[in-house]
């Protein structure tokens, strides 16, 4: 009995802790991606001065030459994505649905 709760306790802090600790996947961004809807993308600026964040928010048009770029780079670059559960403050933000891609500069 003494080994299957010391068994229980161990499998349960690995499966807590994989769920905590981002996990390096593949992804195809046409799976992810609807064709026929905008991306949403936001900048994030912080003033050093202040230590107040400001956003700009922005819509990048499926027709737009940027969104083409995104998809393109996307489909080049499908492996070594980090999936993690917590949310993080990026310096730039795309987004579509389910689907983000945070880019920050300093990490």
């Amino acid at each position: 009995m003494k080994k299957l709760n010391s068994f229980i306790l161990v499998s349960g802090l690995f499966i807590l802790t994989s769920s905590f600790s981002g996990c390096g996947t593949d992804i195809n961004i046409n799976e992810y991606i609807d064709k026929n809807a905008p991306l949403k993308m936001t900048i994030n600026q912080r003033d050093n001065s202040t230590g107040l964040t400001t956003s700009e928010n922005f819509e990048i048009a499926v027709n737009a030459d940027k969104y083409q770029k995104i998809i393109e780079w996307g489909n080049k670059n499908k492996d070594g994505w980090q999936w993690a559960p917590a949310s993080y403050i990026a310096d730039i933000y795309i987004g579509q649905g389910n689907f983000r891609m945070l880019y920050t500069l300093g990490g």
